[in-house]
């Protein structure tokens, strides 16, 4: 996967799209699951897997945060990821007082965004799953939720080698319709 450095600026496209480099994976497709395998052993070269880096129209993203009792949540912090990218570059922002925050580059495909705001020593969090396509995408809405538990328990078949920890990731469902 090849990324372009950030001060080369992008091409540009028709005069409504605002374009941006994004990820690329060999042999120059932006879809990881599609990306051909490069095998390389200890001490060999390797030549002509040149990776052509791509651009893509760039989405706005806006929204509101609010908190538990649904009043604007000012000076939080708001991050965006791809669901879909092997090492995906995290985007960060924070909202104004007034709760509203922007992503301004953001481009096609599922971005996962993110809300946490510390009040009293309390971690307050909110997720969405938001499908970025063809279009700007506002209002989203991020509802910070207090921290809960989840007890249950956890069999795996022949669970050799595990030192006795599994992680737990929640994810939450996916939403087809901006702002709920």
């Amino acid at each position: 996967m090849a990324k372009a450095p950030k001060a080369v600026p992008p091409p540009h496209g028709a005069a409504e799209d605002r374009l941006g480099w994004i990820a690329t994976y060999y042999p120059g497709v932006i879809d990881a699951r599609a990306a051909a395998e490069i095998v390389l052993a200890a001490g060999s070269d390797l030549w002509g897997h040149d990776i052509r880096l791509k651009a893509a129209p760039m989405r706005r993203v806006r929204g509101t945060v609010l908190d538990i009792d649904g009043n604007p949540a000012g000076n939080t912090r708001i991050r965006a990821a791809r669901t879909d990218e092997t090492l995906s570059e995290e985007l960060q922002t924070a909202s104004t007082d007034d709760g509203v925050f922007e992503f301004p580059n953001l481009y096609d495909g599922e971005w996962s965004i993110s809300a946490q705001r510390e009040v009293e020593g309390v971690k307050f969090m909110a997720f969405v799953a938001a499908q970025v396509s063809d279009r700007e995408l506002d209002p989203l809405k991020l509802c910070l939720s207090a921290p809960f538990t989840v007890r249950g328990a956890i069999s795996l078949a022949e669970a050799s080698g595990l030192d006795g920890r599994v992680g737990i990731f929640l994810r939450p469902p996916r939403s087809p319709v901006p702002g709920s």
